[in-house]
């Protein structure tokens, strides 16, 4: 394992952004209250600037969509999903914890999935298409999954209105951004104000439950445990099956990607309105410990079979 690659990737200026976030969240959390009101502002501009990749005709045809909506939908819905909800009712019975998890399942995928396919030599194509579906396919999915779980113990309009703020909205934003001619002057800069406005967001997430944290150890216990199953541990196993299988190495990538990354900062946003702060350390955890999986992934596999050029900076969670 060669941690000098591990130090200039995490020393990249849009990891570094990331970093920043978390470390500024534990050392001055007081500044987090003060920069709540804009962190629903700041996630829907990320999202708009990473779905303007993607044409709204590139996800019309069925011959594109069959295989990654099934990918996206089995493996970050089903599987990673229900893992989420299964070890949270397992192993506490907390109602904002479990709540935290339920919203956690129902999230979309990361929007770093197509970045991290790049880096990683998967199929960024498929990543794009299917990071786009599952987005439209959760206006769906989290609803019913809330619905099911938490028994009605929610405002249904809140849901429903915030769902509409971080996944519909940036959809039709990205869209009119595309065509409007001004993305091909600001392309350049995408990567980092959506790095930026996720190191805010996190320092925001993490600020806020800085007394949860550092007078309440216990709370991040099965947030933790959690997290650390459904990213390193579920990832390491599909790497171990794809492996021994006829699955291509691109192939490979996209599944542990689809598996393992939620949108964890939306998540956290969705369960604070919804259910308050201690809801949000799933997300939160999950945002922490998918940062050092995506740095173990590149040590593991990025060097391996077809090399990562360390240049190349991801646009985080």
């Amino acid at each position: 394992m060669d941690w000098n690659i591990f130090l200039k990737l995490l020393l990249q200026r849009h990891n570094f952004a990331l970093l920043v976030g978390i470390i500024a969240g534990f050392l001055i959390p007081n500044g987090a209250q003060s920069i709540l009101h804009i962190m629903i502002p700041l996630l829907i501009l990320a999202m708009t600037l990473s779905m303007s990749r993607t044409h709204i005709k590139d996800i019309l045809k069925p011959k594109l969509i069959v295989k990654p909506l099934m990918m996206i939908l089995f493996f970050n819905f089903i599987i990673l999903g229900m893992f989420n909800i299964a070890l949270g009712y397992l192993l506490s019975d907390d109602f904002a914890i479990r709540a935290g998890f339920v919203i956690l399942a129902g999230a979309p995928p990361s929007l770093a999935i197509p970045a991290f396919a790049y880096n990683l030599k998967g199929n960024v194509n498929e990543a794009f298409i299917g990071t786009t579906l599952g987005y439209i396919a959760s206006i769906a999915i989290m609803p019913v999954m809330v619905g099911l779980f938490l028994n009605g113990k929610y405002d249904s309009s809140q849901l429903f209105l915030i769902l509409f703020e971080l996944i519909v909205i940036p959809i039709i934003l990205s869209q009119f951004y595309r065509v409007s001619g001004i993305m091909r002057y600001t392309e350049r800069y995408h990567g980092h104000i959506i790095n930026w406005c996720i190191a805010i967001v996190c320092f925001s997430l993490i600020g806020i439950n800085h007394d949860l944290i550092t007078s309440s150890p216990k709370d991040l216990l099965v947030p933790s445990i959690v997290a650390i199953i459904t990213i390193f541990i579920l990832g390491e196993i599909i790497f171990y099956l794809c492996r021994r299988t006829s699955i291509s190495y691109q192939q490979t990538v996209n599944i542990i990607l689809f598996g393992t990354m939620k949108k964890w900062a939306g998540a956290s946003a969705i369960a604070l309105t919804l259910f308050g702060e201690k809801a949000t350390l799933p997300a939160t955890l999950g945002i922490i410990v998918g940062f050092l999986y995506y740095f173990w992934l590149v040590l593991k596999i990025g060097h391996s079979e077809l090399p990562l050029g360390v240049g190349t900076t991801p646009r985080l969670f």
